[in-house]
């Protein structure tokens, strides 16, 4: 019971969950989550993965989503100049 869980752990500001009264059984409005690059000291890797994201969220755009992500102009540049990932 995913209110049950929300109570549990406080509450957070971060996930909405919203009941109309006491017998709807709820839905769930928002929510945000970290995504982490652990290791992923190459531009190119990073930028690959932000890059499938974003290709998540637009093919889902039912779920209102959007990605912030603080190195986006430089990633974005590794994108259109056509750098690929490094090989291992």
């Amino acid at each position: 019971n995913l209110q049950f869980w929300l109570d549990k752990v406080g509450n957070p500001p971060s996930i909405r969950y919203t009941r109309d009264n006491a017998s709807d059984e709820g839905r769930l409005t928002s929510f945000s989550f970290l995504i982490l690059g652990k290791g992923m000291a190459e531009w190119a890797n990073r930028a690959h993965f932000v890059q499938g994201i974003r290709q998540v969220l637009s093919d889902n755009s039912k779920w209102n989503a959007s990605l912030f992500d603080g190195d986006s102009a430089v990633l974005a540049l590794i994108l259109t100049q056509g750098f690929s990932k490094p090989k291992r």
